[in-house]
């Protein structure tokens, strides 16, 4: 299970992804930042996905979603969405 704490206001927030149905999860993010990126395996067991999540207000935006192909394990220290 995971959950996002606004730093500021103390407000608890469900994020838009899963943590306990999505294997190989790893969760970036910055505390001086509103984005979010998350990686984990793909729909293949050859395959990673990216997304990166925007949060504002009350509510996250998709800004960004790639893949890259598995090896070994979805290497999640790799910058692939920026912003």
């Amino acid at each position: 299970m995971s959950y996002i704490t606004d730093s500021r206001t103390g407000k608890v927030f469900e994020p838009p992804f899963g943590a306990e149905s999505t294997p190989e999860l790893a969760i970036e993010f910055k505390l001086d930042s509103n984005l979010i990126q998350v990686v984990h395996m793909g729909d293949t067991s050859e395959e990673c996905e990216v997304r990166a999540w925007s949060f504002g207000a009350k509510s996250f935006k998709l800004e960004g979603k790639d893949s890259f192909a598995r090896e070994g394990s979805c290497n999640y220290g790799q910058k692939l969405i920026s912003k």
